[in-house]
């Protein structure tokens, strides 16, 4: 029995869409692929997807097929040895279907498996309890904005709807809360796994910040492709909360904890480390809402500045990067958040500054 965790899967996904070409549609494309269709290579990036290579099927096995290498013994892909674009296409495609027609708990809410879990563990019925990864739904829209991109196939779209209404409906902080209308990582009551209510460590109307950041980011993405004002709404609603908070941070405390207790505000005692440097969705957010004309504008500026100065104070020069995983009470210093940063410095030099160059190579140093 195998069981695979829908984080690293989603993280695939989106290296595998933006390996596989040109984007077959524009991100609002007015009529998408059929969703057996097959979408063919850009004329340009034919040459790339050739291996020129004579396969040889090996005796030894890779998880479910036997290994494929060429003459110099270098794995080949086992869907098409000859194209790498075929198979990345065909992985993509595959992983999406899986997800689409995961199998369900039938003792659990009669929704999607991955609204509840972060681990499927297949065959029935060895369902995994553990409820939700803390980032798992954005990274989902995350890879479904770039598989829709890539694939046009519109029920892509339909699942990122999917599942940000169910945020929505079932997994923010209230409007009375000290910081209200923020979504909540994980579903902590076993008996009501369809709703968002803590943490996965400690517990009901604990929120991360940083995730609350990061699905922020995505609603703003979705308000884009589908017009629906309610996306955009949530967007403002998020952001406005994480900048009333934002402050300017020093060498052991970054600008937002990475925990808080959304009723009291409490953030410094009992809830593991607080150091997180994981901001790069959270000053996009903030910025596409620049974009987009929405939200309270000169507070949105302020937080951005604090955050982006105490990145280049501190993180980049001293790499401690901290927590992004919601399962271990102390510090830890994750290489997720390292690369992120790296991601966004790289994708935003004229905002970063001068030393982008630099500092993006110190990062992945």
């Amino acid at each position: 029995m195998k069981n695979h965790c829908f984080t690293g899967i989603l993280l695939a996904i989106f290296l595998l869409a933006t390996s596989c070409g040109q984007p077959a549609v524009a991100m609002a494309a007015a009529a998408p692929a059929e969703p057996t269709e097959r979408v063919a290579d850009a004329p340009d990036s034919a040459p790339r997807c050739l291996t020129n290579a004579t396969p040889h099927t090996t005796s030894e096995w890779l998880v479910y097929h036997d290994i494929v290498t060429d003459e110099a013994g270098n794995i080949l892909p086992w869907v098409n040895p000859g194209n790498l674009c075929d198979s990345y296409d065909h992985i993509i495609r595959l992983v999406f279907e899986w997800w689409l027609n995961m199998e369900r708990n039938p003792d659990e809410p009669d929704i999607p498996y991955y609204l509840m879990h972060m681990t499927w563990e297949p065959p029935s019925p060895y369902f995994d309890a553990q409820g939700l990864g803390g980032d798992q739904l954005a990274m989902a829209m995350s890879s479904w904005r770039l598989y829709y991109a890539y694939s046009g196939d519109q029920r892509a779209i339909a699942d990122m709807v999917l599942m940000a209404d169910h945020i929505l409906d079932h997994g923010l902080s209230p409007a009375t809360d000290l910081w209200p209308n923020i979504p909540y990582p994980y579903n902590y009551d076993p008996d009501h796994l369809d709703i968002l209510n803590g943490d996965f460590m400690y517990g009901e109307h604990i929120a991360q910040t940083d995730k609350a950041g990061s699905i922020g980011y995505e609603l703003i993405y979705l308000y884009k492709i589908t017009g629906n004002p309610r996306y955009l709404q949530a967007a403002v609603a998020i952001a406005n909360t994480l900048a009333q908070y934002t402050e300017a941070g020093d060498e052991s405390t970054s600008p937002l904890p990475f925990r808080v207790h959304t009723v009291t505000g409490a953030h410094n005692v009992g809830l593991g480390n607080m150091y997180t440097t994981n901001f790069t969705g959270l000053l996009m957010l903030w910025e596409e809402l620049q974009n987009v004309n929405a939200g309270n504008l000169a507070q949105y500026g302020v937080a951005h500045q604090r955050i982006l100065d105490w990145l280049r104070t501190y993180p980049v020069h001293n790499n401690v990067y901290g927590a992004f995983f919601e399962d271990g009470p102390g510090f830890t210093n994750t290489q997720i958040n390292a690369v992120t940063l790296a991601m966004y410095i790289m994708e935003h030099p004229t905002i970063w500054g001068s030393t982008w160059q630099a500092d993006a190579r110190s990062v992945l140093d």
